[in-house]
């Protein structure tokens, strides 16, 4: 008797302390509320897009010259 009586009161303990734990958190914020902060970021991240083009285009404006493109330089062997 006393081992079911131990398990029982093992379960509600389990049962409790899970009950307990149980809060909302931000990654269960409405769906709405989710959207919107993702709204917002994409916004901030297409207007510093934009300032980072203008930088840019000042940069190559006092140097004079524009700078080759990531990616547009490649190397090749000479020949054996």
């Amino acid at each position: 008797m006393s081992g079911r009586r131990n398990t029982w009161k093992t379960i509600l303990l389990l049962l409790f302390v899970a009950s307990c734990g149980v809060k909302q958190t931000p990654a269960q914020e409405p769906a709405n509320a989710q959207q919107d902060a993702i709204r917002r970021l994409e916004t901030r991240m297409d207007e510093l897009r934009s300032q980072m083009t203008q930088i840019q285009s000042e940069l190559d404006a006092i140097r004079g010259t524009k700078v080759p493109e990531t990616g547009s330089i490649t190397s090749t062997l000479p020949p054996p």
